[in-house]
This record gives C-alpha cells, structure tokens and sequence, in this order.
C-alpha cells in the first residue's frame, strides 16, 4: 500500500498557505488517510464519507469537500477549492512482463553528466542524491526521463513499494519516450526485488496508457482537494 501524506504544507508568495487533502479506497475496500493531528478530526469525516457511498461518487465528493470546508474555514480561516479537485489512480508492479511486442525507441540509465532541460532539474538533482533515472537521450540531451522520487536505499523494506514519476520534454511527447523510460526503469527495479509504485490523476490519459502498456495494476482510488487559506502558520 502506497504511503500518502494527505496534508503536505507549501507556501505561496509568503502570504498564502496551501496543503492537500487526499483520500484513497484500496481495491479490497480499506481506506487510507494519514494527517497531523490537529487535523484528524477532517480524516475521520472523510472516511465516514467513504465508507457511507462505497465509492468515488459526486455524494462522495461532495461530502468530502464539505467536512474540509466546514472545519478549516471555521479553524484555521482555511477554505477547500473545489476547482482543484481531481481524482487519482494509484497503481503497482511486482513484476515486469515479458518484453513488449511494440516497438520502442532505446532507454538508457542517466547519469549527472547528461545534459538536461532547466524543467528536469530536480531529476538531475537527485541523480546527485542517490535517486535512480532511464531515460531516451539524443546526443548528450535528455529527452525524456523516468525517475525515483527518493534513493532505493531508504526503503527498510523493497516490497514497501518506491514511487516513480515520468517527465518528456513538450515537443517530443507522444512518440513512446516516457513508456520506454518507465519499462526500463521498472525493469531494473522489479529485477532487485522492488515494489514499483506510479500513480497518475484519471484525466490523464498519455499516463494511463504508460500504466497499461507496461502492466501497472490500479490498487487504489482516490481523490485530492486544495486547501487554501492566508494564515500559512494555520497548516
């Protein structure tokens, strides 16, 4: 089971807070939400939530929203926009299946000393860091790069499951990049022993058909919300 962290804090131009609510029902019914403790009172009413519809339902949404809105515009001057809200597929690999038949263009392990685009900058700064990465390169020039959010090396246990994301430079999507990054690196992982985990939100459509061309199972749904409000100190 994917670990989440429902409220993450940032700030927004020193003056407006913003965290995340996010909810998951696994495939077997189980619902997850993890979250501080001043604001536990929002998890347990969107698990009530969950658990009264069954399943990601407008009823579902609506209440969900309605818990964050009432208690942190009443708490913490804080008020859930439900403009951001979308709805998230949470996806596995235990391990990869036999080589596609579709053909894909060559992905290789990157390296620091590749060249890659200012919008791929943390994944070369985690390279520095431990952090793994394939990807489709054209002279030096990284085109494309799958990538582990943290190293392997902090997992206790590989069947924790480590995440990866996916990034392709704009005018070069839609040719099998990202695909071919992500089967190799997941390739390389599931061949350790690891628990590949990819999640992506359900209006996505190139991500899911990463998640199907390479054989991720959907293990759980799920929903996130923006919360927003001026008092950055309230999240």
């Amino acid at each position: 089971m994917t670990q989440i962290d429902c409220f993450s804090a940032q700030k927004k131009e020193l003056l407006e807070g913003c965290t995340v609510l996010s909810a998951f029902r696994t495939a077997d019914g189980e619902i997850f939400i993890e979250c501080e403790k001043r604001v536990a009172f929002v998890a347990r009413r969107v698990a009530d939530s969950l658990e009264k519809c069954g399943e990601f339902t407008p009823l579902l949404i609506a209440a969900a929203v309605d818990a964050a809105w009432s208690f942190f515009s009443q708490k913490l001057d804080v008020v859930a926009d439900p403009d951001s809200l979308r709805l998230i597929a949470d996806c596995s690999l235990d391990m990869l299946t036999a080589a596609s038949s579709i053909d894909m263009p060559s992905a290789i392990r990157l390296t620091p000393d590749l060249d890659f685009p200012p919008d791929f900058s943390d994944i070369a700064l985690g390279l520095t860091m431990g952090c793994e990465a394939y990807g489709v390169v054209e002279r030096k020039s990284v085109l494309s790069a799958a990538y582990t959010f943290v190293p392997t090396s902090y997992l206790g246990d590989p069947l924790d499951g480590i995440e990866i994301g996916v990034e392709t430079i704009e005018n070069k999507r839609g040719r099998g990049y990202a695909t071919a990054a992500v089967r190799a690196l997941a390739a390389d992982l599931t061949g350790r022993g690891f628990r590949v985990l990819f999640s992506y939100y359900t209006d996505n459509e190139p991500s899911r058909r990463i998640a199907d061309a390479i054989g991720f199972c959907c293990h759980a749904v799920g929903f996130e919300i923006v919360l927003k409000g001026r008092n950055t100190h309230a999240l």
